[in-house]
């Protein structure tokens, strides 16, 4: 049984994410901050959804997909 912890953990699995919280994993996987403002803005424009509509469980596979198809 998986133990819900109050918080971000680290692994991405709180969606929608604080931007305090993007814009450094977008620098520490070589990115910039404007890549992390768009990648934000982008997803919170479409209510944190993906392309198919469905709700994004994890914000930095989508964040990571971002930064290798942006490099």
């Amino acid at each position: 049984m998986k133990r819900k912890v109050a918080g971000n953990r680290g692994f991405g699995e709180e969606v929608p994410p604080i931007l305090l919280h993007v814009i450094p994993y977008f620098i520490q996987k070589g990115a910039d901050s404007e890549d992390a403002l768009d990648f934000f803005n982008y997803y919170q424009a479409k209510d944190w959804c993906n392309r198919k509509g469905v709700k994004i469980r994890n914000w930095k596979v989508h964040a990571w997909e971002w930064i290798w198809r942006n490099k």
